[in-house]
């Protein structure tokens, strides 16, 4: 595999990683706001350095493991679960190791657990191959798709007058 196609498919899975967060986070906001714990945002609004905002579903800190074990318990949620494993791909990408042995080779992925005194144990690994790749990618963009139909509800039920969801 060339080098741009390496960077085509990992920026593909890191794109698919960040909608599914955003997508989740639209649909705890949005569970919020039919609970009335969180208010409107306004359109377009402006982020500043330094500015100070209410914790909602999109200020908070919640890792992409949060999000998805919330969201899995959203009752709206039901027949539209996410995968919890999804995790395990994104750690892996923002805390492990990329090896590459062969400029036209395939990248492995690896992270590695704490160490235990002088050893350390594999806690994952996988060739970046496209194939693997492609399974990732259609992995999150089914996790999207999913929360996008979950949210879809909530604005269905919203717009029909039904605060509770």
């Amino acid at each position: 595999m060339n080098e741009a196609k390496r960077l085509e498919n990992l920026g593909k899975l890191i794109n698919n990683m960040q909608s599914l967060e955003f997508t989740l986070r639209g649909c705890l906001f949005a569970d919020e706001l039919a609970k009335g714990a969180s208010e409107r945002l306004t359109n377009n609004p402006t982020f500043k350095k330094g500015e100070v905002l209410p914790k909602n579903a999109y200020t908070n800190y919640d890792s992409l493991g949060k999000l998805i074990r919330k969201y899995n318990q959203l009752p709206i949620s039901k027949g539209f679960e996410i995968d919890e494993t999804l995790v395990e791909i994104r750690d892996v990408i923002a805390h492990g190791r990329v090896f590459l042995y062969d400029p036209q080779g395939d990248i492995q992925l690896v992270k590695f657990k704490e160490p235990k005194g002088s050893e350390v144990e594999v806690d994952f690994s996988a060739w970046m191959t496209e194939e693997w790749v492609g399974i990732q990618n259609d992995r999150f963009f089914d996790a999207m798709r999913k929360a996008s139909a979950t949210n879809q509800k909530q604005q269905a039920a919203e717009s029909s007058g039904i605060t509770s969801v």
